[in-house]
């Protein structure tokens, strides 16, 4: 007896074209690839599913320090708050974040400079963590995984 074929119905991944130095996700059973396309809210979504599910993404410590001290970054998380399914991937992890600015990313002649403490990197965090419903994920070196992982889901939940 032949076997069935089933059929996937495949997601696009979408990528903020303002997003620097971004993740690329390519042709599989599941997506079929990139698109670089201006998002009103976050670095990440499905094509079709933009109002639904967004992920911003901090590349390291240095990146998260900066933003947390910007205007923009405050209203990037307020809008996040209309989407249902938003995510803060964070590519470092509490180590990371409690041994700034080791491994931030910056320089070593900026690091001495940095005015911003781990103590206000850390309080920064809470206060995402307690301000918004965004959830935010610790990934380390796993962002885009967990990213892969998630476009999935929201594809099982919303695509089909």
């Amino acid at each position: 007896m032949p076997k069935k074929k089933i059929i996937v119905k495949q997601y696009t991944c979408l990528r903020d074209s303002r997003e620097q130095q971004g993740w690329t996700f390519s042709n599989s059973v599941y997506c079929t690839g990139t698109l670089i396309k201006g998002l009103k809210t976050g670095d990440y979504s499905i094509l079709g599913l933009e109002d639904t599910f967004t992920i911003e993404r901090k590349k390291n410590t240095a990146e998260f320090a900066q933003n947390i001290i910007q205007a923009r970054f405050e209203n990037e998380m307020k809008r996040m708050e209309n989407i249902p399914h938003s995510y803060l991937i964070l590519e470092f992890t509490l180590n990371d974040l409690m041994k700034w600015p080791l491994n931030s990313g910056l320089p070593p002649s900026i690091q001495a400079k940095t005015r911003i403490s781990k103590k206000f990197l850390l309080s920064r965090f809470m206060d995402f963590q307690t301000q918004y419903n965004t959830k935010i994920i610790l990934a380390g070196v796993y962002g885009k995984d967990i990213a892969t992982s998630l476009f999935k889901r929201m594809w099982d939940l919303y695509g089909k």
